[in-house]
């Protein structure tokens, strides 16, 4: 297994910022990694050459920014170009990333979700929506991410006020377009998080080869939850046959779980809470023991 990185555009040799500390766990580790131009890859210009060097090739795991459909088979592609292979195809990956795919064909995500509408495109009625979620406040983002953190573009609070709930989903589709706005729109049933000191019970999990890695809180360590959610999150994994994958789940107000996202391995950040040396160790026990 050699995982691949991308590298920071000012000095090559290093990864670009955001996965330094992941870098130094698996230097620490002993295990190979690639660093490559992302920028490149996204431009569809050279970017395989640090992986023609290697002397015998074998399994990418990517750790990194998001890729597309598109750009993660191409990715794939030029990979195989040279003899590698991808840890995930590019069918999984794409079932996990855009989260429309993965509440299709996951009955048990589909359970445990807010109901939710999705829409293929920009072009959207706020009144289907709002009947669709029987008039109920509801979040909206695209097949991928919200716009977390722009004023007025993610909680549609007054569903039955056409124009208020317009102007926050164009809101999103024009803060989400300045990093690549992604195939639709997804509107899900507001469900309150419950909190403790102020602090959101968020969690994010791990699922490699149908095993959970990790779960970490995203706010607060210690935080407990129903010994049954690992079961949910694993039937989840096993119906949508993904090889790498996330799924972000919260405790509703009476504790309850249900399911926020789901993700793809290679491009989901690790939990703010998360070590990233024990998740590794982790990681690299489960690929072994899966060989």
């Amino acid at each position: 297994m050699i995982f691949a990185m991308p590298w920071n555009p000012i000095n090559k040799r290093q990864p670009d910022y955001d996965f330094h500390a992941e870098w130094e766990a698996l230097q620490l580790l002993g295990e190979a990694v690639i660093l490559f131009d992302y920028d490149a890859l996204l431009n569809d210009e050279e970017w395989v050459n640090p992986f023609r060097v290697r002397a015998q090739a074998t399994t990418i795991l990517y750790r990194g920014w998001m890729l597309t459909e598109e750009q993660y088979n191409r990715f794939e592609n030029g990979l195989r170009g040279v003899g590698f292979t991808t840890l995930q195809r590019t069918d999984q990956y794409v079932t996990v990333h855009y989260f429309p795919y993965a509440y299709k064909y996951s009955d048990t995500l589909h359970q445990y979700s807010p109901n939710t509408d999705i829409i293929v495109g920009e072009e959207f009625h706020t009144q289907s929506i709002a009947i669709h979620l029987d008039y109920k406040p509801y979040i909206v983002k695209d097949w991928v991410k919200s716009a977390k953190g722009v004023e007025n573009a993610m909680h549609v609070k007054k569903p039955m006020d056409a124009k208020a709930a317009r102007r926050t989903i164009e809101n999103m589709i024009e803060s989400r377009k300045m990093y690549g706005f992604n195939k639709g729109i997804v509107s899900k049933e507001y469900i309150p998080i419950n909190e403790i000191d102020g602090i959101k019970q968020e969690f994010r999990a791990f699922i490699l080869n149908g095993q959970i890695i990790s779960i970490d809180a995203n706010n607060e360590e210690g935080v407990h939850f129903d010994p049954i959610v690992p079961n949910i999150l694993l039937r989840i994994a096993n119906e949508l046959d993904s090889t790498f994958m996330t799924i972000d789940f919260a405790l509703a107000g009476d504790k309850k779980p249900f399911i926020l996202e789901t993700g793809a391995g290679e491009v989901s950040g690790l939990a703010t809470t998360a070590n990233p040396l024990a998740f590794y160790k982790k990681l690299l026990d489960v690929l072994y023991d899966n060989k």
